[in-house]
Formats: C-alpha cells, sequence, structure tokens
C-alpha cells in the first residue's frame, strides 16, 4: 500500500479456541489522503472548497492492497464545511468551507484483504478578504495579455518565445490552454506560502510535479520554468491570488500541478 501519513490499520485477531481478541495497531508512511495536509480559505462571500480524495481506492491504483471505495466513510466538522458528492474523482468528496479555523477531515474504510484503516488530513482555512480576492482577480485576468518575444533562447532550447513578468495568469491558466487550470483539486496540498512561491519565485516543494505538456516536453523542465513563471505583484495581488486560487470551482484534471 501507498504509504499513508497517520494511518491506523486495525487489526481483530480472534482466536478460535480462546475467544480472545487481541488488537494490533500498524503505523505505515505515507498518506491515505490525497491531500494531507489541506489548505482552503474563507471570505463569507465567495465558495472555497476542497476535494479530499483516497488515491488507492481509483481504479487505476496500483495498490497491492487498495481500498474499497463502497467502504470508505467520511468524517467532517459540520461547523467549518459543508459536504457534497464529487464524482468527478474516484474517491472523493467536495468540501466546501463556511468559517476560517483549523479542522480535521477524517476517513474509515477496508483494503481488499481486509484490514480495517483509518486515516485523517489537517484542514487550515485562511482569513481571506474580499478586497484582497478582488485585487487577485483583477492581476490574475487583467495583466498584459500579449506575448512578448524575446532573441536569446530558453535554457539552452532553441525558443525564443517568453511572456511579460506582468501577464496575465488566464492566458495559460484556463481550460483550453497549455496549462493545468489550477483549481483547488490541483492546488489545495500547497500551503498560502507555498502558492506564493510558486507563482512569484518559481518555487515548488519537494515532491512538486510537472503537469503542463509544455513541461513534460522540455529537456529542463525547472529552468524553463523559472524562465517564464516568476511574476511581479503587490503583497495584496499575491494574498489576492492565493484566494482567487482557492476559489476556482473544484475540477478533475491531473492530481497535482
Amino acid at each position: 500500500m501507498r504509504e499513508h501519513a497517520k494511518l491506523l490499520l486495525s487489526v481483530v485477531l480472534v482466536g478460535c479456541s480462546s475467544g480472545v481478541e487481541e488488537a494490533i495497531q500498524l503505523e505505515p508512511q505515507l498518506n491515505l489522503i490525497a491531500f494531507s495536509p489541506m489548505h482552503s480559505a474563507f471570505d463569507g462571500v465567495h465558495d472555497y472548497a476542497v476535494t479530499p480524495s483516497v488515491p488507492s481506492a481509483a481504479p487505476s491504483s496500483k495498490d497491492p492492497d487498495p481500498v474499497l471505495a463502497a467502504s470508505i466513510n467520511w468524517e467532517i466538522d459540520g461547523a467549518f464545511v459543508t459536504r457534497e458528492e464529487f464524482p468527478e474523482l474516484p474517491a472523493a468528496i467536495k468540501l466546501t468551507t463556511k468559517q476560517a479555523g483549523t479542522t480535521k477531515v477524517r476517513v474509515t474504510a477496508k483494503t481488499l484483504s481486509g484490514l480495517s484503516i483509518r486515516s485523517e488530513a489537517q484542514l487550515t482555512i485562511s482569513r481571506a478578504t474580499v478586497s484582497e480576492w478582488e485585487a487577485g482577480e483583477s492581476r490574475y485576468n487583467n495583466g498584459d495579455q500579449s506575448l512578448g518575444m524575446r532573441p536569446p533562447s530558453m535554457c539552452g532550447l532553441d525558443m525564443s518565445i517568453t511572456v511579460p513578468g506582468d501577464s496575465a495568469c488566464g492566458n495559460c491558466h484556463n481550460s483550453l490552454s497549455i496549462a493545468i487550470e489550477p483549481t483547488p483539486t490541483q492546488t489545495s496540498g500547497y500551503s498560502d506560502e507555498q502558492l506564493i512561491k510558486i507563482f512569484t519565485e518559481a518555487v515548488k516543494p519537494a515532491g512538486g510535479v510537472f503537469n503542463s505538456p509544455f513541461l513534460r516536453a522540455a529537456p529542463m523542465p525547472e529552468c524553463s520554468y523559472k524562465e517564464f513563471h516568476t511574476w511581479a505583484m503587490s503583497d495584496e495581488e499575491k494574498k489576492g491570488i492565493v484566494w482567487k486560487l482557492r476559489s476556482i470551482p473544484p475540477r478533475a484534471q491531473d492530481q497535482a500541478l
């Protein structure tokens, strides 16, 4: 089974002759819930949602002892989130925030071999403001709408297309372009600070992947990413971009940016 953080496996062995039950606890190291931890926001006006899922239960899972999707039971705190189904992603739900704060999202299930499992993920809901969100919305959609041309090659590649530092994020990040749309289904595993580093410094946390078709084809994706993903913006716009990203309606694409 894939590594699962804070995962508890409870196996009850019943003695055939004595009838005595013995509980064995196993503590694997990897996450059961994607993502763990999770991050969202709340401002009282816009909708912010996350879509926790159990990748081990997906039909595409290569887990040798996968989770049975029908056995999954989610536990949430209704004071912080409301729950809906999210059929776009296997073994997932959609949680829309109701207030800022920190809460837990818990899951219990069984694996194909009959093991009972339990795991939890912390959900941090940041306090956003409407004015910050509006600044982020404007920066996301109303930056420079053009592509610039620069003679030098990019990272030694025979390419001369680049973009200005104040380009609109929506130029590339939309449902029809070459880049993945950064909805919470892709970004809720990143903290607010990590997201800001991603779009201002092109720095991804350890384990971050490049899922855009363009970067997958690039011989040096990290170098290419830095060439065009270091955006200029004010402090208010930085916060606002985070809230904008957290408020995009979740959509199943590649699981992480």
